[in-house]
């Protein structure tokens, strides 16, 4: 049996081939995943700040249209009121 770049080893009578021994290289692929994880974990903290902004903005504006809309309703009862009194006086003469 011939073995290219792998190291002969003999078990039982048998030749049996091993790749190399790393002694370097640090065989640890789940440090990918763990990247990745981050990274996604960053993106989605960054849409969740952007998304409770924008609900924030939204309500000051909801608040504001609806103080708005208050005002208006109000002046428009006034007036209503205003009239009546002056239907009743020129009833009245």
């Amino acid at each position: 049996m011939t073995c290219v770049n792998e190291q002969k080893t003999h078990w039982h009578g048998r030749v049996t081939c091993r790749p190399p021994e790393r002694d370097t290289v640090i065989d640890v692929p789940y440090v990918w995943s763990l990247v990745l994880l981050a990274v996604g974990l960053v993106l989605l903290a960054l849409l969740l700040l952007r998304l409770f902004r924008e609900l924030r903005r939204f309500k000051a504006v909801q608040r504001q249209v609806a103080h708005d809309l208050g005002d208006r309703s109000g002046l428009v009862k006034a007036r209503v009121a205003g009239l009546k009194v002056a239907f009743s006086e020129r009833r009245h003469r």
